[in-house]
């Protein structure tokens, strides 16, 4: 653009910010005053008479005022469906200068800065090959996932960026133009993610509860329901399942999340067939079970295609004898354990009741003659047989009350599903009895 003055003699230039551009991108090109000359052919101007100007080569300016003025950022773009943020500056870039750790994404502000918000790290990489005035920089999963947790991204009226000046240098070495937080420039164009979240991977714990997802993204777990998460122990659900009912997060949104087994759902997936090894272990969902922070649903996995676990933990925690209960009135004998205890394995014999801990007068060991109905799980309850009774009722003080009942048992009283014994409860250590009901009913003579 020209722009002439009053005496119509000098003539400003006004360059373009493109002609500018190429010019800063010649190398060796009007760095100083001595490595620029100005060269006109006659059909550059011509006079008020018409008369074209002579030719002029290698003309020297008379002065020389170098580039002092920092880039700005003019605008940028996001794509959050592939991870792609577009800087747009007024001139061109030093691209091997830019420092990602000094960009800042933020959702909301105020006067003391973004409300949430996140910095690139250096995983992130710029992609635009040479020195350009609009730079192209992949970010990497690790940003991508930590600006999804932060919340930004979502839409373009509350999506901002912050570039301290030491973000960028033009070709000049100058650094760029400070964003202050009062004025981050607001996202141009956003591409909202539209990508279905997809389950990479998952662990399942056996001996403490937990199983590990690792989605390919960021997922909001306010949306997670665990009741939709079913296990079965072939790939094709044509065997055994369970469908989970609950469960507690112990990791907030990200692409990694945990989830601790309700203790019910815990038992029950040990005392079926499913998870018994790695090799009987798969899953499957449908779509409604999660959704990324978007709010796109996650791609479900089919009863029919489960997906198999990667690594498997096995129950290695030896099961405990944690309370029980003697009813004399109803000759029951019940047990409670710390997890599913498998009927088959349970052996009576193995069980004594005795007055008191550390130095026992009185111990009555049960026989097999005394049985259990009950079916595999935590509580188990033995029908006290007529001779293990009596036996009991022989000793005195033995089994009157919760102040001389104490049981004991050996590490041989019965197993878990991964065929870990009890652990033994020594005589030293006897276990009090929890509830104590006495024997009401009178005798009576049979024979004479």
């Amino acid at each position: 653009m020209v722009q002439p003055s009053a005496a119509d003699s000098i003539i400003s230039v006004v360059l373009s910010s493109q002609d500018t551009n190429s010019i800063k991108l010649s190398p060796g090109l009007a760095n100083s005053i001595s490595d620029v000359f100005l060269e006109a052919t006659s059909n550059a101007v011509s006079d008020t008479f018409s008369n074209p100007l002579l030719p002029v080569s290698d003309l020297s300016p008379t002065g020389f005022i170098s580039d002092s003025t920092g880039p700005i950022l003019l605008q940028f773009d996001l794509d959050m469906n592939t991870g792609v943020l577009i800087l747009s500056f007024d001139e061109v870039i030093l691209t091997s200068s830019l420092q990602l750790t000094e960009i800042t994404l933020g959702d909301r502000r105020s006067i003391l800065g973004f409300i949430s918000s996140h910095s690139l790290t250096q995983t992130s990489s710029v992609t635009s090959p040479t020195n350009t005035d609009v730079l192209s920089v992949s970010l990497s999963r690790t940003d991508l996932d930590s600006i999804k947790i932060a919340g930004v991204g979502l839409y373009a009226h509350s999506t901002f960026i912050s570039l301290t000046n030491l973000t960028v240098m033009d070709l000049n070495g100058n650094p760029n133009q400070r964003t202050e937080i009062a004025s981050e420039p607001r996202v141009f164009t956003i591409t909202p993610d539209s990508t279905a979240p997809s389950l990479s991977s998952y662990d399942l714990d056996m001996d403490t509860g937990v199983m590990t997802f690792s989605f390919s993204e960021t997922i909001s777990v306010a949306s997670f329901s665990p009741a939709l998460l079913r296990l079965q122990s072939d790939q094709f659900g044509i065997q055994s399942s369970i469908t989970l009912s609950e469960g507690v997060f112990l990791d907030t949104d990200g692409p990694t999340v945990r989830l601790q087994l309700s203790t019910g759902d815990f038992n029950r997936l040990r005392i079926s067939l499913v998870a018994r090894a790695k090799t009987s272990t798969y899953i499957s969902f449908p779509s409604s079970l999660v959704q990324d922070t978007a709010g796109v649903a996650i791609n479900l996995i089919q009863s029919t295609f489960a997906l198999f676990v990667d690594n498997f933990t096995p129950d290695v925690t030896n099961p405990e004898l944690l309370m029980f209960s003697l009813d004399l009135q109803a000759r029951t004998l019940s047990l409670v354990f710390t997890e599913a205890i498998q009927v088959s394995s349970l052996s009576i014999n193995q069980f004594s009741i005795q007055d008191r801990q550390l130095t026992p007068s009185q111990t009555f060991s049960f026989t097999s003659s005394s049985s259990t109905q009950s079916g595999d799980g935590t509580d188990i309850s033995i029908d006290v047989s007529n001779g293990d009774f009596n036996g009991i009722s022989f000793f005195d003080p033995l089994g009157t009350s919760i102040e001389d009942t104490f049981l004991i048992v050996t590490s041989n009283g019965a197993q878990d599903f991964a065929g870990n014994n009890i652990v033994p409860i020594l005589s030293i250590f006897g276990l009090r009895v929890e509830n104590h009901s006495l024997d009401r009913t009178s005798p009576m003579l049979t024979s004479a």
